[in-house]
Parts: structure tokens; C-alpha cells; sequence
């Protein structure tokens, strides 16, 4: 309302007028300088004249129709993604079948493989060790959890490890300010 009423000049915007319209002036810098420090954009500029060429109206104002549905069709919605039941994705066929561990794994390695890509070299123990800590229970390890895990050898140690730190109490403190 302020803009169409104006001041001591006159109306800042004349509707569907662009040379009446002092608000236009300012922004080009013909005379009053608005912003300040600099020009705008043209195409912000032109953004601003086409909505007073179209009549300047304040869209706060305008009552917005929201299109309701005639019929509801049941059976156009069962056909949506979320309803159809799951189904066993085919696991990607790899050249290199030492580097992956599991069929994610595998997933990964295709895409990358399409990509022209290489896994990277696997991380150390000490650092999955740090890692896994931080990210699931949001605290650096104990001296001698870093020391049960460097030495424990056996080929399921990380996956103890996970399992170890998702039972934990700490997991669910993590986790649940989430939440």
C-alpha cells in the first residue's frame, strides 16, 4: 500500500505505468539511487518492471486456488513406487572380485568401474577404528579398545567392531539428539 501511495515525490509504483513508476528510476539510477551500493542486476530489473507492467499487485494479497481433485483414482495410486512390493536387485558382475567384501560392494565397484575409477587402497586399522568411533558413538576410542581391535586378527574384527559400537549405550545417546 506504501508503494502505491507514495510520499513527497509521489507514488513509488504507478500500476502498469513504468514511467510513472519512481521505484523503476531508483533502481536504474536515474536520479534517486536505489540500492545504494550499486546497481542491480538487468534481469533483476526487468523482473521488477514486468510485475508493475502487470498491474503491481501484492501477492500476499491474492487468494491463492488450490485445485482439489474430482475423482481419486485407487488404482493409479497402488501403481506408485512406494506400494509395489520389493524385489531382489540383480547383484553387478565384476572383473576384480578380491576387492569387494559384500554385494554393496559390489554396486560400488561397477559404478566405479563404469566411471573409469579405482577403489581406494583400504584404510589402516587405527583409522576404521577412529572412524567407526566417531561417527556411531560420537567419542574417540580408549587406549585399550585401540588395543583390543589392532590386535585382534581375525577376519571379522571390523564387523565385531560395528556390532560392538551399535550395542553400546553410547550409540543411542549419539544418535537420539537427533532425533
Amino acid at each position: 500500500r506504501g508503494l502505491l501511495k507514495g510520499g513527497e515525490t509521489g507514488p513509488a509504483v504507478v500500476p502498469g505505468d513504468l514511467k510513472k513508476s519512481l521505484l523503476i528510476s531508483a533502481l536504474k539510477h536515474d536520479g534517486f539511487e536505489m540500492p545504494p551500493k550499486g546497481k542491480l542486476r538487468p534481469e533483476v530489473i526487468a523482473d521488477f518492471e514486468r510485475w508493475i507492467k502487470d498491474g503491481a499487485i501484492d501477492p500476499r494479497l491474492v487468494a491463492k486456488d488450490v485445485a482439489r481433485p474430482t475423482a481419486i483414482d485407487i488404482e493409479a495410486g497402488r501403481k506408485h513406487w512406494a506400494f509395489q512390493p520389493l524385489r531382489e536387485p540383480v547383484v553387478p558382475t565384476v572383473k576384480d572380485t578380491s576387492w569387494p567384501r559384500n554385494h554393496i560392494d559390489r554396486f560400488v565397484l561397477a559404478r566405479l568401474d563404469s566411471a573409469r575409477l579405482r577403489p581406494c587402497s583400504d584404510a589402516d586399522k587405527i583409522v576404521l577404528l577412529r572412524r567407526l568411533h566417531f561417527d556411531l558413538i560420537g567419542l574417540p576410542p580408549l587406549p585399550e579398545q585401540i588395543d583390543r581391535f589392532i590386535n585382534d586378527t581375525s577376519p571379522q574384527a571390523y564387523e565385531n567392531l560395528v556390532d560392538r559400537l551399535l550395542a553400546s549405550p553410547r550409540f543411542g545417546e549419539r544418535w537420539g539428539r537427533h532425533w
